[in-house]
């Protein structure tokens, strides 16, 4: 694991510490032919472009103030491959409906692995 893959990373967390459009953030990390795997229903996203789009757009439009924070952060190598790992949540007020969940108008905190 290089010490660029650690602070590609950390510069792409950083910028999504706070409010605002992360779109940057996303297509300077990854790369328009990267296979992005989200949950149901979003599933496989192809490239920074549909994942700042369709994922994380539609975060950004329901949750007000939406920004990210990583309570874990781990990377390293294994079995020949470099690996990068996050957890935490995204948080933000739940201002607007959201992939058919009526919004709540509150705080709210959504884990991510």
């Amino acid at each position: 694991m290089s010490s660029h893959d650690r602070a590609s990373y950390a510069q792409y967390a950083k910028a999504m510490q706070h409010p605002g459009d992360f779109s940057g953030a996303v297509s300077q990390f990854f790369t328009q032919s990267a296979d992005i795997n989200v949950v149901h229903p979003f599933n496989d996203q192809k490239g920074a472009d549909a994942y700042a789009n369709k994922v994380l757009g539609t975060l950004q439009n329901a949750f007000e103030g939406l920004y990210r924070r990583d309570d874990i952060f781990m990377s390293g190598t294994f079995d020949g491959q470099n690996w990068i790992s996050a957890t935490g949540y995204s948080v933000g007020r739940f201002a607007r409906d959201w992939i058919g969940i009526k919004a709540t108008g509150k705080l709210s905190y959504l884990r991510y692995g």
